[in-house]
């Protein structure tokens, strides 16, 4: 049995966290089948090497999907490939999990939905098993997306949508309800690893985790971004609250880290911790955390730390909704007294039993959506 799983990458640490996710569930329901990732600038050969995946090669010229020739290929020279390099194509994939980000709706190329739709038309055709579990799905505004949709999504095996907006974003173009479930982050029962710095632990600092998508052209966020950031930092030293910076995702997320620090009096540390397990470690080890990265609030709110948000997409009041902090996401021209209101907000709705209520929920939710996959793939859904 070959497992594609599709969408993760090693330098997100969001896609990484999914990743990680998806490997221990796949391996407990699974433990002899083989998996593997696709090929991508942020997927190294080592980094996939040293978790045991093999590499999906794509066929691809450019914008030409030409992944239905894999099909043509020998049996005998896929399996030597297979065997000796590592290398497995679009034909040996016996289940595609789509552990995607945000990936598909306006915001991104067509291209990626059409690759996609693609991708389901061809494994379905030769009775492969598809579940698509990204972070969030929509809006379509599109046309031709809503076309793709409505052509395609009816022959996938199961569609987990992360909340009400996806769901409906997809129902209402016609996707079809009989394959579509709604199921939280699968990664809020993934545990992380402790936090190795005494001293961190010790001081619990507040972190702040910035995003260089709040500064993107159109965002409502994108004058008074940084400037809020800064703010915050501001109040939580005044009240005597040492604040860590975490760089979440590479070179754009650090820069806005180093410019944050250098107005920062006295200038906060900046950590860059390649594990996301770890990363969720420190994260369960701080007093408070402000996160514009999906991720970062996740493993906030599933490790009981009180947390603040801002947003982007839709995802993020949905996942605030579904911890029962509703009121935890910044607004863009916050004042001091704003973002203190929501820091003391934050504080007090981990205290509230509907929200340990929530997370013990939450994860019997991310129990059942893998017992409804191992289903789908049995045949008997």
């Amino acid at each position: 049995m070959l497992i594609l799983i599709k969408g993760v990458q090693f330098i997100n640490k969001g896609a990484l966290l999914m990743l990680y996710a998806v490997l221990e569930q796949t391996r407990q329901q699974w433990p002899d089948a083989e998996i593997a990732v696709e090929l991508n600038p942020n997927s190294p050969f080592l980094k996939r090497a040293q978790l045991g995946l093999l590499q999906h090669m794509p066929l691809r010229f450019r914008q030409l999907d030409l992944n239905w020739l894999s099909y043509l290929l020998p049996e005998k020279l896929r399996a030597k490939l297979r065997f000796y390099l590592g290398i497995v194509f679009e034909a040996d994939i016996d289940l595609l999990l789509d552990a995607s980000g945000f990936a598909y709706g306006d915001q991104w190329p067509v291209a990626d939905l059409q690759r996609l739709c693609g991708q389901i038309h061809r494994l379905k055709a030769h009775g492969r098993k598809v579940v698509l579990l990204p972070q969030a799905f929509g809006p379509f505004g599109r046309a031709q997306d809503r076309q793709l949709i409505r052509r395609h999504f009816g022959k996938v095996d199961l569609i987990c949508a992360r909340d009400q907006a996806s769901e409906r974003f997809l129902t209402e173009i016609g996707a079809g309800a009989k394959n579509i479930r709604q199921y939280p982050d699968f990664t809020i029962s993934l545990q992380g690893t402790d936090c190795d710095d005494a001293q961190y632990v010790l001081q619990k600092p507040a972190v702040i985790i910035p995003n260089y998508q709040m500064l993107r052209a159109g965002s409502a966020w994108q004058a008074d971004y940084e400037s809020t950031l800064e703010r915050i930092a501001q109040v939580l030293q005044r009240s005597g609250q040492m604040v860590v910076l975490i760089n979440h995702e590479g070179l754009a997320d650090m820069a806005i880290c180093q410019r944050l620090a250098a107005r920062l009096n006295p200038a906060p540390q900046i950590l860059q911790i390649e594990d996301p397990r770890l990363l969720k470690g420190y994260i369960k080890a701080s007093s408070l955390v402000v996160s514009s990265r999906f991720h970062g609030c996740v493993s906030a709110l599933a490790s009981g730390v009180p947390c603040i948000g801002t947003s982007w997409s839709h995802k993020y009041q949905a996942l605030f909704d579904d911890f029962a902090a509703p009121d935890a996401l910044l607004k863009p021209g916050s004042d001091e007294e704003m973002l203190q209101a929501v820091i003391d907000y934050a504080f007090r709705v981990v205290t509230t039993a509907e929200y340990q209520q929530r997370i013990q929920q939450l994860t019997e939710q991310n129990r059942l959506m893998w017992q409804q996959i191992s289903s789908v793939f049995a045949g008997e859904m």
